[in-house]
């Protein structure tokens, strides 16, 4: 099982960011995610796309991962969430990091015709384009394109997750990213802001 709040704070200061991040924030298991959870969401993405299961990975991140978060966010959407914050049932949405260039390139082409055909060009894909530029398709900014498309397609296979007994009707969120160095790359991020925190204490 994952370190506590405690011990993950006592890792900070003896092991390496990558070590962490490999180690504890992507590898091993999850408290809110079983196994087989995890594996029929892998089997409902590939189903949605036509894909294999050695064309993608999945990780459970964030709360659902740890027990808490190790990002701090603030955002109109979402207001302030502080680092360190509990996984609340009900509540904490259950993140899931989808790793596949395979996929991502299937949607990216998607992203590229619909900007070829927007007024004025190129399309302002505004924080779409910021996250993509670090290996990462955030589909919470894609452009509202209507089934049958694939972009569609991925809000539709987590809205389903979201409403099914088997994942005990939690609400499932995915973010999709071109490689695992990309993905890790992300969490190395958040592990140093947590290191100069506890630095300061």
């Amino acid at each position: 099982m994952p370190p506590t709040l405690d011990e993950f704070k006592q890792l900070l200061a003896t092991k390496q960011v990558r070590e962490i991040a490999e180690e504890i924030v992507i590898g091993g298991d999850a408290i809110h995610v079983s196994n087989e959870q995890l594996q029929f969401i892998q089997d409902e993405i590939c189903a949605k796309f036509g894909l294999v299961k050695n064309d993608l990975t999945l990780h459970v991140v964030g709360s659902a991962k740890l027990g808490y978060s190790i990002v701090e966010k603030t955002g109109q959407e979402s207001g302030f969430k502080p680092r360190y914050r509990s996984y609340r049932h009900g509540q904490s949405d259950v993140d899931i990091a989808v790793v596949s260039g395979k996929l991502f390139q299937i949607l990216w082409h998607e992203l590229a015709v619909y900007s070829h055909g927007s007024r004025p060009f190129p399309w302002e894909s505004k924080r779409l384009g910021d996250y993509m530029l670090i290996g990462w398709l955030r589909p919470d900014h894609f452009p509202k394109i209507p089934s049958p498309s694939k972009l569609a397609s991925w809000s539709e296979v987590f809205r389903s997750l979201s409403t099914n007994h088997r994942l005990d009707y939690k609400k499932y969120s995915g973010g999709l990213y071109f490689s695992r160095q990309h993905l890790l790359r992300y969490h190395e991020r958040a592990i140093l802001e947590c290191q100069h925190l506890e630095n300061k204490l």
